[in-house]
């Protein structure tokens, strides 16, 4: 009897998850394009409460009914915490058709007031190439990363560091179209010449298998195998 109410609690549980999991969905406010991770901590109690719900099916022994009651309890008040402490979205990015717009709109002429009012070279370099490993190369980059990066900025999700918090500082006030203008001029530029040399096996692996150990998947599946 209390092995079959656990199960149930297990089985609550799990959709409380998956609930908590698909929010930013349901509430429109993400989109499934957004990021390959969804919050983590809603997608454990997930997969703790449907675990248990199916094992708390199995019929257990006499010797083994005390133990796996509290197995079962156990695992729902986890599950039941994991699902409470549910992180937000990584992004606030949802690539919704009015987004997408927005980024096609995006003017390399216009981009070109931008860049210099902020002063984007004194960092990144004129054009958008940096001469140095402290601040990464922006010529050549697409505009929806551009768009993505600088939102991100603005909502706080990168300020957790002291550039993050610099570039939140000198994004904050810029307007969505002056983002994407910016975006724009960047992808105007020609990509920066590489640097070093020698062979990339652990990119090429991450490129075509990804890594299963930390749930990244190959990147030439969305962005074709020459990028």
């Amino acid at each position: 009897m209390w092995s079959k109410s656990f199960s149930w609690l297990g089985f609550a549980i799990a959709l409380i998850g998956t609930l908590l999991a698909g929010m930013p969905l349901l509430l429109g406010k993400a989109s499934v394009l957004y990021t390959f991770y969804p919050p983590e901590m809603a997608e454990t109690g997930f997969y703790i409460g449907a675990a248990h719900c199916l094992s708390a099916h199995r019929k257990p022994s006499l010797m083994d009914t005390g133990n796996n009651m509290k197995r079962i309890f156990l695992t729902a008040l986890l599950s039941l915490a994991a699902s409470a402490a549910v992180s937000e979205p990584s992004t606030n990015v949802a690539w919704a058709a009015d987004t997408l717009n927005l980024v096609r709109s995006g003017d390399a002429t216009r981009g070109a007031a931008p860049n210099d009012a902020l002063e984007c070279s004194s960092c990144h370099g004129a054009s958008g190439a940096s001469g140095n490993n402290t601040w990464p190369s922006l010529s050549g980059q697409p505009v929806g990363y551009m768009f993505k990066v600088i939102k991100d900025y603005q909502d706080g999700k990168l300020a957790n560091s002291h550039r993050g918090a610099l570039m939140a500082y000198i994004v904050e006030e810029m307007l969505d179209q002056d983002i994407v203008d910016i975006g724009a001029f960047f992808a105007a530029q020609s990509l920066p010449a590489g640097q070093g040399s020698g062979t990339f096996e652990a990119a090429d692996l991450l490129d075509t298998l990804g890594d299963p150990r930390r749930l990244i998947p190959p990147c030439s599946v969305c962005h074709g195998r020459n990028g």
